[in-house]
C-alpha cells in the first residue's frame, strides 16, 4: 500500500478509535438522551417527496432556479440569507455548528426561526438544554447526536441512535436524508472548493469573507470530508438510493453527475 494511503488510513483509524472512548466517556449522557433521540422517528412524517435537494451555500447556488426544484429542500446553516424572502420554504433546516446556539450566530437562529416558523429543524443535541432554554419558539425540533466514530459504510445511520461524527452540516443533511428515506438525494450549491481562493466565498453576500484556516489544516479537513462523502456513496448504493451531485463545477467526485438535471435547474 502506498505510503501516503497508509498514512491516511491510520488518520482515519485514530479518529475512530478516539471517538470510540469519547463515547464510552459520554455513555451516560447516551442513556440521558434515550427519549429526546426516540422522537426522532417523527422526522420522517415530513417527507413530502421521494427526492430530496441538500442545499449547500457555495457561489454557484446564486445560478440555480429553486422554482424548478421538484421535492423537499433540506437546507443547513445561513440558508435564510440566500433565500431572503422566504420564498423556497425548506422542508428541513439542519444546523449543527455550535455558534448558533451558544456562539456569536444566535441572532442568526433566531431570524431563521422567525422566517421559518413551520419548518422542521434538526439541530446539534450535545446543545438541547441550551437550545431549549433560549429558543422556546422552536415549534418542530429535534436533535441528533453525532459521536459514534468517523463515517463508514457498514454503521446504520439510525437518528434514534448515536451517530457518526461527520465533517460538516452538509453531511449531517445527507445522513438525514438517508434515514428519512428518499430514494434520490440531490446535492447543490456544495462547491467544495473554498480553499482554492484568499477569501471565502458563499452564495449570500457577506462583509467578513476573509478566510479563517490556515491551508495545510483546511486541505487535511477537505481530505477527510471527501472521504465521509466516499462512505455515504457506498451506503447509499447498498440501500438502493441515488446520490446525485448537481452542483456545477463541485471538486465531489464521490457521486455522478447529472448533467440533464443541472441543464433544467440552472437560469
Amino acid at each position: 500500500m502506498d505510503k501516503i494511503k497508509l498514512l491516511f488510513n491510520l488518520n482515519n483509524s485514530v479518529f475512530g478509535f478516539s471517538h470510540s472512548i469519547l463515547r464510552i466517556i459520554r455513555f451516560p449522557k447516551e442513556i440521558k438522551t434515550r427519549k429526546i433521540r426516540n422522537l426522532n422517528t417523527e422526522l420522517i412524517r415530513y417527507k413530502k417527496s421521494d427526492r430530496c435537494y441538500i442545499i449547500g451555500l457555495g457561489p454557484s447556488l446564486k445560478d440555480v432556479n429553486f422554482a424548478k426544484l421538484d421535492g423537499d429542500i433540506i437546507a443547513t446553516n445561513r440558508y435564510y440569507r440566500f433565500d431572503s424572502d422566504g420564498v423556497y420554504k425548506p422542508t428541513f433546516y439542519c444546523i449543527v455548528d455550535k455558534a448558533f446556539f451558544i456562539g456569536g450566530a444566535k441572532d442568526d437562529l433566531k431570524k431563521i426561526l422567525l422566517q421559518y416558523p413551520d419548518t422542521c429543524f434538526v439541530l446539534n443535541g450535545q446543545y438541547a438544554p441550551a437550545i431549549r432554554k433560549q429558543f422556546p419558539e422552536i415549534r418542530h425540533g429535534y436533535y441528533s447526536f453525532m459521536w459514534n466514530g468517523a463515517m463508514s459504510s457498514k454503521k446504520k445511520l439510525d437518528f434514534t441512535h448515536i451517530l457518526p461524527a461527520v465533517n460538516n452540516v452538509v453531511h449531517s443533511g445527507i445522513m438525514l436524508g438517508l434515514y428519512c428515506g428518499y430514494k434520490e438525494i440531490i446535492l447543490l450549491g456544495c462547491d467544495f472548493n473554498s480553499f482554492a481562493s484568499s477569501k471565502m466565498a458563499h452564495c449570500y453576500a457577506d462583509a467578513n469573507n476573509a478566510r479563517v484556516l490556515p491551508m495545510d489544516y483546511e486541505l487535511y479537513c477537505y481530505s477527510l470530508a471527501a472521504h465521509c462523502h466516499n462512505e455515504f456513496q457506498k451506503y447509499a448504493d447498498a440501500q438502493g438510493v441515488k446520490i446525485l451531485n448537481a452542483t456545477k463545477s463541485s471538486l465531489i467526485d464521490s457521486y455522478p453527475f447529472d448533467d440533464r438535471l443541472m441543464e433544467k435547474i440552472y437560469f
